[in-house]
């Protein structure tokens, strides 16, 4: 109106078609054009462009002249970033969650689904979740992947671990008796109680019914320094993937600084922390036959011409365990779905192997310490089909309100 001039300025803008669709892995580029969280940030080297030149000689009226090029530089970057990813599997998983967490009422759910036997990640999905292109709406909490940052206590899914420890180093064969002493015991000065009242069992019914007595009689025959290093055997308190550089290595204490409690907590999952990727990995384990993995996602890198700039290759696995062993842990597991804590998790096209974990939410230490009352992290960790296991699922759903609030049937629907 006062004789001003309205221009325009063309910026490039990052578009993400499939909104909210695994946004907690893929990240965001902000307005600016800097690459923020997930895969942007961890590969913006690769995906980012830097512009080409072209200086050239022209005559009076701007037009080239046929020999007067002075400089010509092709951009580089740019590349190409094959995952792998199965959009079909992802949104399966993230309408199964946000299905779960309706049903539940729910805080939050996440789950991952990966090939055992080489580590790909074909799905991992974090809810509620954000839309990357309005991710300036949405707060910093909500576009963090709690995935593979948020640590829980794992409660029974851990037992795996103690079970596996124990049957490799022939300690306890699956026939073994086990007195789980009616469903109380007090063996180092704190009373540890069954869900289910028990008497004498063979080990792999106490394991099909999660009784934390029997599993805390078996850690005892491992003894501290066994139990620490089969701990670690199983990549507890290592983070797991190099795709991940802002991955939680999770909470777990040196022997040295273990309470007397210690040795009747650590066999069911209490007194430390992990990530969902270290529970993919420790089933993993089982369900490869014994070898410990590295999960992954990126597959190649493809540069502008077609070249092959990056091709993942997989570290050599580290045996953990007998094919033995890993045999008769994913028949412990299968007994878990056939008959025990995990049946919500049996389907009738594969036979599947699992283990179910319910674990009280500890309250911050400048809050007091201790735990929640009434706030739970539900689990259900397995994988399928039984004789060749292609698939190892993890799922988790936080604080449900709605129903039964057991790992087993929280999430064993959503497996």
């Amino acid at each position: 109106e006062s004789g001003g001039a309205v221009s325009a300025i063309m910026e490039p803008v990052r578009t993400y078609p499939h909104h909210d669709t695994a946004a907690h892995l893929l990240g965001f580029v902000n307005r600016s054009g800097e690459a923020s969280e997930g895969l942007e940030r961890t590969y913006d080297k690769r995906l980012s462009v830097t512009p080409g030149v072209y200086r050239a000689k022209t005559d009076n009226g701007r037009h080239l002249l046929g020999s007067g090029t002075v400089e010509h530089t092709e951009p580089t970057g740019g590349e190409m970033l094959q995952l792998t990813l199965d959009i079909g599997i992802q949104r399966s998983l993230e309408d199964a969650l946000d299905q779960r967490i309706n049903e539940t009422q729910a805080a939050a759910a996440m789950g991952i689904i990966m090939d055992p036997r080489d580590g790909a990640i074909f799905a991992m999905a974090t809810r509620p979740a954000f839309d990357p292109n309005e991710y300036d709406k949405v707060s910093a909490q909500l576009r963090k992947n709690r995935a593979i940052i948020d640590v829980f206590e794992p409660g029974s899914s851990f037992k795996i671990v103690t079970a596996a420890a124990v049957l490799q180093l022939n300690l306890l064969k699956p026939d073994d008796l086990i007195d789980c002493e009616g469903g109380a015991f007090n063996p180092y000065g704190h009373l540890i109680k069954d869900a289910h009242k028990m008497g004498i069992l063979p080990f792999k019914e106490c394991f099909a019914q999660s009784s934390n007595i029997a599993m805390i009689k078996a850690a005892k025959l491992l003894g501290k320094d066994r139990l620490h290093e089969w701990i670690e055997n199983f990549g507890f308190g290592k983070a797991t993937s190099s795709d991940f550089p802002s991955e939680s290595r999770g909470i777990f204490q040196p022997v040295s600084k273990w309470s007397g409690l210690s040795m009747g907590s650590l066999p069911m999952g209490q007194e430390i922390s992990v990530t969902m990727t270290q529970i993919g990995r420790a089933y993993a384990v089982i369900a490869n036959g014994g070898y410990l993995v590295q999960p992954y996602y990126v597959e190649r890198a493809v540069a502008r011409d077609g070249t092959v700039t990056c091709q993942h290759q997989s570290p050599p696995a580290r045996q953990v365990l007998s094919p033995e062993t890993a045999r008769t842990m994913q028949d412990f597991c299968h007994g878990v779905v056939l008959h025990g804590t995990g049946t919500a998790a049996n389907i009738m096209e594969y036979r599947a192997g699992g283990k179910t974990g319910t674990a009280q939410i500890a309250r911050p230490k400048e809050q007091g310490g201790g735990y929640i009352s009434g706030a739970y992290t539900t689990v259900f960790a397995g994988f399928a089909p039984l004789n060749n296991p292609r698939l190892v699922v993890v799922i988790v759903v936080q604080e449900p309100t709605v129903g039964i609030r057991y790992g087993g049937a929280v999430c064993g629907p959503v497996f």
